[in-house]
């Protein structure tokens, strides 16, 4: 019986190991913390900023999984605080399974599937990675933090192919995918949160093409999303005088143009 007994905890031992092992070689996990200081000289951005604002705090935690050579599976939490826009909610930032289907010498094509990071701009996919992040604030009429939510993600597939030329890489991202609303964007684009909800009954498309020369030098891109949200609205809002809103649809669109130039100590951006 003892014999049986070391016999088993040998064995799971050594199975608890190689899965440790296993585990190891294939998962990855990460995690980042951010705090930042904002002075401003006219407009309050992030709390009270004209007096210094300490109200933009971020906390990540991601993950990785290579299910098999062709497939990796990935997820993102984060938790945002960003003056009155966002009280530091736990928020899906992707969860998407990444699968191969095409790898040559110098070419690959793959398919995102899940909650994807839509890629907008240069800097949209890349926004909640700390380290990756600009040293000022991007662009807000491209990459507007007061409906972030909505243009950051999307469930859905996006197919994702690149091609290495002697002097550059051509990269292309897009598909489709439904929007993810929130309260901000009612009082951005509506004026205030109402009663009723946006549903996001359609798909939106999405997508970039994006040429970089010599290794990043030069960045070229051109992205663009289409999406429509549906306004439900209560008898409530319908009565509210003047500024009242019945049943409709929210379009959005953007288009946008993006041209970027990477010096040894210097960058100079254009979108």
């Amino acid at each position: 019986m003892k014999k049986l007994i070391s016999s088993y905890l040998l064995t799971f031992l050594s199975f608890s190991a190689f899965a440790d092992t296993l585990l190891q070689d294939k998962m990855q996990i990460h995690g980042f913390a951010s705090q930042g200081f904002i002075q401003t000289t006219d407009n309050n951005f992030f709390g009270d900023s004209e007096n210094g604002s300490f109200d933009f705090t971020e906390l990540g935690i991601n993950a990785s999984f290579q299910l098999s050579p062709k497939i990796r599976l990935a997820s993102q939490l984060i938790s945002r605080r960003a003056g009155e826009m966002y009280n530091g909610s736990l928020w899906l930032d992707y969860a998407l399974a990444d699968i191969n289907l095409v790898q040559g010498d110098n070419f690959q094509l793959g398919a995102y599937l899940g909650r994807i990071k839509n890629p907008l701009g240069l800097y949209n996919d890349t926004r909640d990675v700390a380290h990756t992040r600009q040293g000022v604030f991007t662009p807000q009429t491209i990459y507007f933090d007061k409906v972030r939510n909505i243009s950051m993600s999307s469930d859905g597939i996006q197919f994702y192919g690149d091609y290495q030329f002697e002097n550059g890489t051509l990269l292309v991202q897009g598909g489709i995918g439904f929007p993810i609303p929130d309260k901000n964007i009612e009082i951005v684009y509506m004026g205030q949160d109402w009663e009723g909800s946006l549903d996001n009954n359609d798909l939106a498309l999405i997508g970039r093409i994006m040429y970089e020369y010599n290794g990043g030098e030069w960045i070229f891109a051109l992205s663009g999303a289409s999406l429509e949200l549906d306004f439900d609205a209560t008898l409530s809002d319908s009565m509210i005088p003047l500024i009242g809103f019945n049943d409709g649809v929210l379009a959005i669109d953007y288009t946008i143009v993006s041209l970027q130039h990477n010096a040894e100590k210097w960058q100079f951006g254009k979108a």
